[in-house]
């Protein structure tokens, strides 16, 4: 039986490597690390590789490789689930402020998230109707 060479390639170049990185790890690691900073000029992708084991950064570089890809800082991120949850309450829900302020465990500020809800609203109803328009070939429109 034949075997698909690009995946047969694939494999073998993988269990070299992982032998390779019981052997000399650190030796490895660094090279590889030169290697990508002088193909990338960045360190943060060797932050990524040190940090995930082979498997997964693989799959990393799976998705993600050859794009330029924003990652959100932790403050925004953070700003991001909490308004994720707000939202949630709030629109999917139908909660009132004070109903969300008992429900969750940090500080609601009504006028900030109101705010950014609004903008989040907004922009689902622009891609539903993008979404609608491709389907149907037409344009239709959301109502609030």
């Amino acid at each position: 039986m034949i075997k698909d060479t690009d995946n047969y390639v694939e494999e073998q170049i993988k269990d070299a490597f992982q032998d390779l990185l019981k052997e000399k790890q650190e030796s490895i690691v660094n090279i590889f690390s030169l290697i990508v900073y002088n193909n990338a000029n960045t360190t943060d992708i060797i932050n990524l590789y040190k940090n995930f084991d082979m498997d997964n950064f693989l799959k990393v570089i799976d998705i993600l490789g050859g794009h330029t890809v924003y990652l959100p800082d932790r403050e925004t991120m953070r700003e991001d689930i909490t308004l994720a949850i707000l939202y949630y309450y709030r629109e999917i829900k139908g909660y009132s402020w004070n109903k969300i302020r008992n429900l969750v465990d940090f500080e609601v500020q009504t006028v900030k998230y109101g705010l950014r809800i609004k903008s989040l609203s907004n922009f689902i109803k622009q891609k539903l109707n993008e979404t609608f328009r491709k389907l149907e070939g037409e344009e239709l429109d959301v109502q609030e």
